[in-house]
């Protein structure tokens, strides 16, 4: 299950712990939102590009989307994605129990740039979350994953 900027309450995955879905993409508020997306395409007097606006920021945040999910017990993998914009943005979701992490915005303006673009952000990512990994005193994802100082990062 995905969602595409607005994020999970704690009763939507409890429903969906429930029907045994495997996989849940949090892709909370401060990431993509499909809804502004669509009103902006939308001429500015339709009532899509108005209530675009209006409910811009609606949504749960990807952070407390995964601190509802951790606060069910899931039988789901919890992956995160909205907002992330860093390697530390990274591990601290990893930190806090998602056991994938999807990165869009970034990725995506230097792909549009170019190769090389593309190849030193990628290359940024990978040394904040290295940072980030050091900083914790682990060596690992899992260890990172595993640590308990999601609380701390």
């Amino acid at each position: 299950m995905k969602e595409t900027g607005c994020g999970f309450s704690r009763e939507s995955l409890e429903k969906l712990n429930e029907i045994g879905i495997q996989f849940v993409d949090l892709s909370g508020l401060g990431g993509t939102h499909w809804g502004r997306i669509e009103g902006q395409r939308s001429h500015p007097n339709e009532k899509l590009h108005v209530a675009a606006k209006v409910f811009a920021d609606w949504g749960v945040s990807t952070v407390d989307s995964l601190l509802n999910a951790r606060s069910i017990g899931p039988k789901f993998q919890i992956w995160a994605s909205g907002g992330v914009r860093s390697g530390l943005d990274a591990a601290k979701f990893i930190a806090m129990g998602a056991q994938m992490v999807g990165v869009a915005k970034p990725i995506l303006a230097a792909a549009l740039e170019s190769e090389a673009a593309l190849r030193t952000v990628m290359e940024q990512f990978e040394f904040e979350l290295k940072v980030a990994m050091f900083c914790c005193g682990v060596q690992s994802l899992r260890q990172l994953q595993e640590s308990q100082v999601w609380q701390q990062v």
